[in-house]
């Protein structure tokens, strides 16, 4: 592998920064230190790059092209103002943190020592695992921050066979928010989902696995055609008696459960109606079902 001539380094040895760290070191860079607050974890990391510098504190450091912060989102400010107060040179060195959420703008202050600043999001989740690095090929990452940065942090992903999407700070809430409904709240679901089969009194220790080829076949749909045409189910069919007798049964597990329903259900059916205009009568008969007060007895 062609070695870049690039020196990285990394504050912070989790989930993300191993993965980045390993996938970089796959692609040529060289992963010139890594720190963490907890040795044990950096040199957990450091097994598979053994030319990298292990610290557990800041000081005496090589000095660095790009300096990747993946910390937690409430650390961040803490780490940004320890560099400052640090004798680290930062002089021309890239420094990135990994959030989501958070712009580059907590980083500022690192400028008064010469860095360039951004934030650099994988939008995956990591769980640790051994080929976590492997899940880089194909990811999208947010960036957002200065223009040199943005520039050699899109070359560092384009490198990793990730895509690069460059997005502005004040986009930030809202590219973070659709990230979240994607993956945290498709999780909540499922465990919703759980909950009702749990009811059927199902002798299986994980009853949402039966729930997993299902969720797979969505995904897979969703890979040829966007949401409005993965769509399937009762709403798109207009089916007003399914979605009555879900009601109904919801609203003997719970109240929450019956509003939930609903929220989803009326996405579902703008969707819907956008696609299949002939069943306008069947979608406004839903539509005033789903509206109907949670406290009231859904009608026949």
């Amino acid at each position: 592998m062609e070695k870049i001539n690039y020196n990285i380094g990394l504050i912070g040895a989790g989930r993300v920064g191993r993965a980045l760290a390993l996938r970089l070191n796959q692609v040529g860079y060289r992963i010139s230190l890594i720190m963490d607050c907890y040795l044990e974890n950096a040199k957990q990391v450091a097994k598979q790059l053994p030319n990298s510098c292990i610290i557990s504190e800041m000081g005496n450091w090589p000095l660095l092209d790009v300096l990747l912060l993946t910390v937690p989102d409430d650390q961040i400010p803490t780490v940004a103002q320890n560099l400052c107060n640090s004798t680290v040179d930062l002089t021309n060195t890239v420094v990135a943190h990994t959030s989501g959420a958070t712009t580059s703008q907590v980083l500022i202050p690192l400028k008064a020592k010469g860095a360039i600043v951004a934030s650099l999001h994988p939008i995956q989740t990591f769980s640790g695992i051994e080929d976590e690095a492997n899940k880089i090929t194909g990811t999208y990452f947010g960036i957002e921050g200065e223009e040199k940065a943005v520039t050699i942090l899109t070359e560092l992903v384009q490198r990793m066979k990730g895509i690069p999407l460059v997005i502005s700070p004040e986009t930030k809430p809202v590219y973070h928010a659709a990230c979240v409904f994607a993956s945290n709240y498709v999780v909540v679901l499922m465990a919703l989902a759980e909950e009702l089969l749990k009811k059927l009194n199902i002798s299986l220790q994980k009853p949402w696995k039966i729930l997993l080829p299902l969720l797979q076949g969505v995904v897979k749909n969703m890979h040829h055609q966007d949401p409005s045409k993965a769509l399937t189910g009762p709403i798109l069919r207009g089916d007003v008696k399914t979605v009555q007798a879900h009601l109904q049964a919801l609203a003997q597990e719970s109240p929450l459960l019956v509003q939930i329903y609903r929220e989803l259900a009326l996405q579902a059916l703008d969707i819907s109606e956008q696609s299949h205009p002939e069943l306008q009568t069947k979608y406004k008969r839903l539509k005033e079902i789903l509206q109907t007060s949670i406290c009231e007895k859904v009608q026949q």
